[in-house]
């Protein structure tokens, strides 16, 4: 969607695409859920966000976006919100905060962290290594990056200082 079908009175951040279906896996089984309330991306207001972080107010953003279509308030992942706005807003970091310490090769051992400049490049293995709602993460990781984000970090939310342990080389960190 263009930013001249969107009515600015009708979006203060972000508008969305209800998704027609979700898929979810139960006991090794696919399960098809209908007439569900969520939705993906596709617009993010850069110039109302610009304006609340100029004037030194850090906007919080619920994980939901306008439908433009229903005029309803559609559930969106959280993650791929913030790769949205990172790109919208030419961020040059996006930290993703988690329940663990990153992308780990093994998910049960934090030794095996895959830690600095894990490159797009190597996409691949890095698919390989997501399990669970990593996999999500990692999708949102790439579309910040495709939107130029230049460093995205994979870090441990439950650490007294998050920011500082992942800028301190204790997160997974994705490059362009």
């Amino acid at each position: 969607m263009h930013a001249e079908q969107i009515d600015p009175e009708r979006v203060s951040y972000v508008t969305a695409k209800r998704k027609d279906v979700l898929r979810e896996q139960i006991n090794g089984r696919t399960r098809i859920l209908r007439g569900n309330y969520s939705g993906t991306v596709t617009y993010v207001n850069r110039d109302e966000i610009m304006d609340r972080l100029e004037n030194g107010i850090i906007p919080i953003l619920p994980p939901l976006g306008l439908d433009t279509e229903s005029g309803l308030s559609l559930n969106i992942d959280g993650d791929r919100l913030a790769a949205s706005v990172a790109g919208a807003i030419n961020a040059d970091i996006l930290m993703i905060l988690s329940n663990v310490p990153g992308l780990m090769r093994d998910i049960d051992d934090s030794d095996t962290l895959i830690r600095s400049n894990a490159s797009a490049g190597s996409w691949e293995v890095l698919e390989h290594y997501a399990k669970g709602n990593m996999k999500r993460k990692l999708t949102a990781c790439r579309e910040a990056l495709d939107s130029k984000v230049g460093h995205v970090y994979l870090a441990d939310g439950r650490v007294s200082t998050p920011i500082e342990n992942a800028l301190g080389g204790n997160a997974t960190c994705l490059t362009i």
